[in-house]
């Protein structure tokens, strides 16, 4: 399990800022943030709320107990997926009866005339 600092680095890593960037960020001083970032003091709640505030998508329970994911991922609606994917399935199934009936007719040389000019 990482500690707190440990996670405060990884968010400082993540989005590609020095100690001081994030530092401007919060509008905190530098050498605040660097006594937080190394150790040296620990980090007060209004620090890692400021944090959360400013990283929405940074987990409150990772960030603060080490627990879960660094990043909040977007949960996609289950059913919605479903329905997306059934229908293209559906789709893709009558292409494929479609494409298998040309190409049966093709290699029993009974194309109808049209499916001769699409097929050539």
């Amino acid at each position: 399990m990482t500690t707190i600092i440990e996670r405060l680095e990884a968010v400082r890593r993540h989005y590609n800022l020095s100690g001081r960037g994030l530092a401007d960020r919060l509008g905190q001083r530098p050498s605040t943030v660097t006594n937080y970032l190394n150790g040296t003091q620990a980090p007060k709640l209004e620090f890692i709320e400021n944090i959360l505030r400013l990283f929405p998508e940074v987990s409150a329970e990772w960030l603060i107990r080490g627990q879960g994911s660094m990043l909040i991922v977007d949960q996609p609606d289950v059913a919605e997926l479903k329905k997306q994917y059934e229908t293209e399935l559906l789709v893709k199934e009558g292409i494929i009866k479609e494409l298998r009936s040309i190409i049966l007719e093709k290699n029993q040389d009974k194309q109808s005339l049209d499916r001769q000019q699409l097929v050539g």
